[in-house]
């Protein structure tokens, strides 16, 4: 692929089967951005503030994650809904306006 959204938009769902490091957050972010649905791990979805059944699915065994994909491979409401829901909340939440204007408001507030 040219570039990582070529290869998220060849797939169906974005898996972060994520048991421990870090980093990989920007990845589910840029799924969800896209209208990816993801399934990821429940320490991973506590980082980003999202929760199961709301931004996103959680798992944590083979058979829960195979859960997951069944769910949005079968019911078309549910995943569209959920990929309304992500992409609403990467938008609020981790945009560039929104992650840089706690740091704006502390600039604005030392030329006092």
């Amino acid at each position: 692929y040219d570039n990582v959204i070529d290869g998220f938009c060849s797939g169906r769902i974005f898996l972060a089967p994520l048991f421990e490091g870090i980093g990989q957050q920007n990845k589910i972010l840029e799924a969800m951005a896209i209208g990816i649905p993801v399934v990821t791990t429940p320490d991973v979805a506590k980082a980003l503030g999202m929760e199961h059944g709301n931004q996103l699915l959680v798992a944590d065994t083979a058979k829960s994650f195979s859960d997951c994909i069944h769910q949005f491979l079968t019911d078309k409401d549910f995943t569209i809904g959920m990929m309304d829901r992500a992409r609403r909340f990467v938008s609020l939440n981790y945009e560039w306006h929104a992650v840089c204007q706690p740091l704006i408001k502390l600039i604005q507030g030392s030329k006092d």
